[in-house]
């Protein structure tokens, strides 16, 4: 008899532990463009492209890489920190859209903003004629 209530009551128990089983999901709100951008990114290189005037016809191309250390830091008041070959300086930065952003009174477009890398391009001959050329920053994390 002993044998019998022992059995049921381990019949009972397991039975019991298979409808605890939870299922917890998580989910993840997407993050806005402002806060995938502020981050330190490391600054990879600053691709400066010569135009002949404001024309697409590409004079020159120079590409500066970064030196050890070189970064941008966009944080959550509208400042951005930066060393640039050496140069350390604090600028102001605005979104104005998830693709345009004025930094340091120049309008970039965010061609490229993922987890891990970032791309933004100055068009310095669609703001001036003058100033025929554009610069590209490409950045990771």
């Amino acid at each position: 008899m002993k044998k019998v209530l022992f059995g049921l009551l381990v019949i009972s128990i397991l039975a019991s532990c298979g409808k605890d089983k939870t299922t917890t999901t998580t989910t993840t709100t997407p993050q806005t463009t402002a806060q995938k951008l502020q981050y330190k990114w490391n600054l990879m290189s600053i691709q400066d492209i010569q135009y002949v005037g404001a024309s697409t016809t590409i004079v020159d191309t120079v590409i500066d890489y970064g030196m050890v250390g070189d970064y941008v830091q966009f944080n959550t008041n509208n400042t951005a920190y930066y060393r640039i070959a050496g140069s350390l300086d604090t600028v102001a930065y605005n979104l104005f859209s998830d693709t345009k952003m004025v930094f340091d009174g120049d309008t970039f477009s965010i061609n490229t903003l993922t987890a891990t890398d970032m791309v933004m391009t100055y068009y310095g001959r669609e703001t001036n004629p003058v100033n025929n050329w554009d610069n590209v920053l490409v950045l990771k994390k």
